[in-house]
């Protein structure tokens, strides 16, 4: 309709009413691109915003779960220390290695020191386990895979995002080398050790066995293959706690942090408030 008068008016030569309408065009165009960028920005506003939302709902069930990593490792780790001192010499026996585990680990404050030898008994033989903690972040695999990380504007959690995920990878490889170099010492040295294993009782949770351990400590001490092997596990596991798993939690928690300040979300205790 306006065209045709436009036409019509270019015709007449009635200029005035060309620029006119000229201008109510191309006004219409603007306006209509403008509509149509504001209903892509909000478009994409909501989607990041669901992003950030899944990808903090991924982190905090991640971090749960990376838990007695990061906080049962190091317990571990620094009682695997003093065990090692003990048996290399270095310590007269394990009071302090009891005396830490009852002070670090609740649980731990009531057990007995038969218990407690059996259980460092078997700190020696798991001292090969080098398990990779988990790690995965759906949300950010889905981002990364399909090319989706622009989508993500803040700079902060993307830095965070990208810092996390490589320093998984190198925590992955990291495990993966160290696991060429520790030895089962119970499969190693089977003279050293007594593994009874002992059946649950609680039938309705299911009858699962726990290992029971007894260690010739002695023998140990004059045997040094084994303490070799075992300071080289004490080793790897040093490593294992450093360099992989604290951190991959340490970045974990600096992503969680920047996306909590891009969603405006405050932690306060267990709880949690968005502005």
């Amino acid at each position: 309709m306006i065209l045709r008068r436009l036409s019509q008016s270019i015709r007449k030569q009635d200029w005035f009413t060309v620029f006119v309408e000229t201008m109510i065009v191309v006004l219409g165009v603007f306006i209509g691109l403008q509509v149509n960028n504001w209903n892509a920005e909000r478009q994409r506003q909501a989607s990041e915003r669901d992003y950030l939302e899944r990808l903090h709902r991924d982190v905090v069930e991640l971090t749960q779960r990376r838990a007695t990593y990061a906080e049962g490792r190091p317990v571990i780790l620094r009682a695997l220390e003093l065990l090692t001192e003990f048996v290399n010499g270095e310590r007269e026996d394990l009071s302090a290695a009891k005396e830490y585990v009852r002070s670090a680990v609740p649980a731990q404050r009531d057990t007995s020191d038969e218990e407690l030898d059996s259980r460092f008994c078997g700190l020696m033989d798991g001292s090969s386990y080098l398990t990779p903690p988990p790690s995965e972040l759906p949300t950010a695999t889905e981002l990364v895979s399909a090319g989706r990380i622009d989508m993500i504007t803040s700079d902060k959690v993307k830095l965070a995002l990208l810092s996390y995920l490589q320093q998984v990878e190198r925590s992955q490889e990291f495990i993966e080398v160290s696991q060429l170099g520790v030895i089962e010492l119970s499969a190693a040295f089977p003279d050293l050790f007594r593994i009874r294993y002992v059946m649950g009782v609680d039938y309705s949770q299911g009858a699962e066995s726990h290992p029971v351990y007894d260690c010739d400590y002695e023998a140990m001490a004059q045997n040094n293959a084994f303490l070799n092997a075992l300071n080289r596990n004490r080793a790897q596991y040093h490593g294992y706690v450093g360099r992989a798993v604290q951190p991959a939690s340490d970045r974990l928690a600096e992503l969680h942090a920047a996306i909590d300040e891009a969603i405006g979300i405050e932690h306060e205790g267990d709880t949690e408030t968005a502005e």
